[in-house]
């Protein structure tokens, strides 16, 4: 989507960038984007009450799966002209014990 307007197209990033970071999701979770560019998108999110619940005060597993998700949705977001949408999901399918196979193909 990146034409032969360079400022157009900082222009239309920076839009994006605070498209998203204004959606109550991002925002509570303090994520910000460091960076958007065609296609790419850099994200930072800090550690805090909010995010930390894991094991051992580490970020909860399901903010590190979102915040991947949300990553892939807003540097795909970069690539889409007028009209244009897209829908990202994550579907959890854990692994069953004892079953290896289950890593490579359907169970």
């Amino acid at each position: 989507m990146t034409g032969s307007d360079p400022q157009g197209d900082v222009l239309r990033f920076e839009t994006l960038a605070r498209h998203w970071e204004a959606q109550p999701y991002l925002a509570e979770l303090s994520i910000t984007i460091a960076s958007l560019d065609e296609g790419e998108s850099r994200l930072t999110m800090p550690r805090n009450n909010v995010t930390v619940g894991g094991i051992r005060d580490s970020i909860n597993g399901g903010v590190v799966a979102s915040y991947a998700e949300l990553a892939a949705e807003i540097a795909l977001s970069t690539t889409l002209g007028p009209g244009e949408a897209i829908e990202v999901g994550l579907e959890p399918s854990p692994l069953r014990a004892g079953h290896a196979s289950c890593l490579h193909q359907k169970c």
